[in-house]
């Protein structure tokens, strides 16, 4: 294609976006997205063929959301400034073009985006199975009916994570699911499927279960094993001398043996253990004295402030007093007439 071939090219998609400055084009650019149905999907499907003439000249990959350099190739929206970088003209990177592109002079190429999104992909399953080809525009909608495709769990919400063929579906919802609610048959209990086995064996009240003493007694309720428990012919035993530190526990047989023949180890720790009482004895003592140290020196210090306190009572009422003298009557003054007497007027 020539220069006037490519010209001509240029305005089958629109006019030239003639911006004077690189804000402008950003600005611009973010409208440049066009309708819903001219955007390429956020995937990247396997192409059956891609033209060659829909790859971006920057990354190389399916353009998307294309726009046209004045060279007649093509750029990704998002690949617009990694191209050009701090440069607003560059040389055309494709080989054999050496065409001066602008980055002020782009075009929103709608036939470029509509050719796109009509090439011919591989369903997303095909190694599952599906050799359905579809245009890329169409993927989603045969995504969504392809009988190889992988469905999320209806308890998804829940937990499950499975991803299941549509023919596995129905079934493992209904049987398989780790989170189907099940009734217990025993003690009627409401689980999870997943669960349940660890319902069977650990918490049913009502499933039957043998004697972990190995008593030989035959099978009973999970609620009856504590009163199974005390009356277990095998059911382990401490040492009377369990509480100084011998850790010997078996039947009552074993246990009375136990104590009978290792009088020697039971000696030792009752040895070990009365010295550590006199040890924590004496300890006690030294703190208890150390208290009473301390009780009597409070003692002086309370007895000292009560006597201070006596002192500042007596100081009080001696104020008091000499108040109470200073307003006294005999304080009080006189008053003296200096009217002449009745002989002196004569």
């Amino acid at each position: 294609m020539n220069f006037d071939d490519k010209q001509s090219s240029l305005n089958l998609s629109g006019p030239p976006l003639t911006l004077s400055s690189t804000d402008r084009l950003t600005g611009t650019l973010g409208n440049l997205s066009l309708s819903s149905s001219l955007g390429t999907p956020e995937d990247t499907p396997e192409f059956v063929q891609l033209d060659p003439s829909c790859y971006c000249v920057h990354c190389k990959l399916v353009v998307r959301e294309a726009l046209q350099l004045l060279c007649g190739h093509h750029v990704c929206l998002l690949c617009l400034d990694p191209l050009f970088g701090d440069e607003d003209v560059k040389i055309c990177s494709v080989d054999d073009c050496g065409y001066q592109i602008s980055k002020s002079e782009v075009f929103p190429d709608t036939f470029k985006r509509r050719e796109v999104l009509k090439q011919k992909v591989y369903c997303t399953f095909r190694s599952r199975g599906c050799d359905a080809i579809a245009a890329w525009k169409d993927l989603k909608n045969h995504v969504t009916r392809c009988e190889f495709a992988l469905v999320p769990c209806v308890r998804a919400a829940e937990g499950c994570t499975a991803l299941l063929p549509r023919d596995m579906y129905d079934s493992h919802v209904r049987e398989t699911c780790d989170f189907l609610p099940v009734t217990c048959n025993s003690c009627q209990t409401v689980t999870l499927k997943g669960k349940f086995q660890a319902h069977i064996e650990k918490d049913c009240p009502k499933a039957m279960i043998s004697c972990p003493f190995s008593c030989g007694t035959p099978k009973f309720f999970r609620e009856q094993l504590d009163t199974h428990r005390e009356q277990c012919p095998n059911k382990p035993n401490q040492c009377s001398f369990s509480s100084i530190g011998c850790e010997f526990k078996g039947t009552l047989q074993s246990v009375q043996s136990h104590e009978k023949d290792d009088l020697a180890s039971h000696l030792q720790l009752l040895s070990k253990y009365t010295s550590a009482m006199e040890r924590r004895n004496a300890d006690i003592m030294t703190e208890l004295s150390d208290l009473r140290q301390e009780k009597a020196k409070w003692h002086q210090h309370a007895k000292a402030l009560e006597e201070q306190c006596n002192l500042l009572k007596k100081e009080n009422s001696a104020v008091k007093k000499s108040e109470k003298e200073l307003t006294g009557s005999d304080c009080a003054p006189r008053r003296t007439c200096n009217w002449p007497r009745q002989e002196d007027r004569r």
